[in-house]
């Protein structure tokens, strides 16, 4: 009983997060590589994030995102190379697939070939950690998953496109001295950005991530670059787009700090000038932006032991609401909340 008990109160205490101050949490594990050399060799039509689109082009793909863009919903992840982007998809992805709150699949129409078996790796990882292995995007390309959510009930149905960018190409946002920093926001970005397609953002940084040398930007200065664009085109648009940041690989931190540390303290220290403004966009009657760490389970080394579903199921429940306008869940009555309690569960 002592054991369940303190799980609910784990539960419960996570759930809370979203709402007082939008904490919610991240746990980084290895990147990834795929073994299989036929993987590796096929050509992937993905678009190349370096390369500037013609007049044409860019209104070519205005146009397709703009037809029906009220039911397209985009999650993006930004962060700089090794920050644990695939693996929080794929915990996502896990986490969906296995909910009892509905069910999840690939859009098998809107995927191609490279797609589908990168998504049945993510999933896989989960359970054969050491074979199914996935590894981080090529430098100038993005994954994107497609992902259709039928939940229980009469709650709607919904497609959510997570978009995993490349850290090359995100840490290339910031304008610095450096060849890799060319202060440039990819086309296919701003022609996003632009377009009228629900956009929520993952800003992603590793927890304890240290510069390998003086000439390394810090990633509290490339995250803000970012976060700028993002308001420059809600100013220029007339738009309001959702912005979570979440501190990555949480279990670098010790046992007991963690479980000590304030979520906030710890992202407002760490990252000061991101933080500076990033919550001040909300209002008491409106939530725009959220902070949080983010725990998926044990590992040993560079292998995932157990997969612990609480923080990608928060997570996946506050993208669905932000995204649906509706809980995925029923507000849970105070005699349930009794009884589970007089239960031990």
């Amino acid at each position: 009983h002592e054991r369940l008990e303190k799980q609910r109160v784990e539960r419960e205490r996570s759930e809370r997060e979203y709402v007082a101050v939008g904490a919610i949490e991240t746990d980084e594990f290895p990147d990834f590589d795929i073994p299989n050399s036929s993987i590796e060799s096929q050509n992937s039509p993905q678009l190349d994030l370096s390369r500037t689109l013609t007049e044409d082009e860019y209104f070519s793909i205005l146009e397709e995102l703009n037809e029906d863009a009220e039911n397209k919903n985009y999650v993006f992840l930004f962060g700089i190379p090794g920050s644990g982007k695939s693996y929080i998809i794929a915990s996502l992805l896990k986490y969906m697939e296995q909910s009892d709150l509905g069910q999840s699949r690939l859009d098998l129409e809107k995927s191609n070939d490279l797609e589908k078996r990168l998504y049945n790796r993510m999933i896989m990882s989960f359970t054969d950690p050491k074979k199914y292995r996935i590894e981080s995007n090529a430098t100038l390309d993005f994954n994107r998953f497609n992902i259709i959510f039928t939940p229980k009930g009469n709650k709607p149905e919904k497609t959510i496109t997570f978009l995993d960018i490349s850290g090359e190409a995100c840490q290339a946002i910031y304008q610095g001295d450096s060849s890799k920093y060319t202060g440039e926001l990819p086309d296919f970005l701003r022609v996003v950005l632009e377009s009228d397609i629900n956009s929520t953002f993952l800003l992603i940084s590793e927890c304890q991530k240290g510069q390998s040398d003086d000439n390394e930007v810090p990633q509290d200065r490339i995250i803000k670059a970012f976060y700028d664009k993002i308001l420059e085109t809600q100013v220029r648009e007339s738009r309001k787009y959702k912005k979570i940041l979440l501190m990555s690989k949480w279990d670098n931190l010790p046992k007991n700090e963690r479980e000590e540390t304030d979520v906030v303290e710890y992202i407002q220290e760490h990252l000061p000038v991101t933080m500076s403004n990033f919550l001040a966009e909300n209002h008491d009657n409106e939530i725009l932006n959220a902070v949080t760490s983010y725990s998926v389970g044990d590992f040993r080394g560079d292998r995932l032991i157990k997969f612990n579903e609480e923080r990608p199921r928060v997570l996946f429940e506050f993208l669905y609401e932000s995204i649906s306008g509706q809980p995925l869940r029923k507000p849970e009555s105070q005699f349930k909340k009794l009884y589970r309690y007089l239960m031990g569960s």
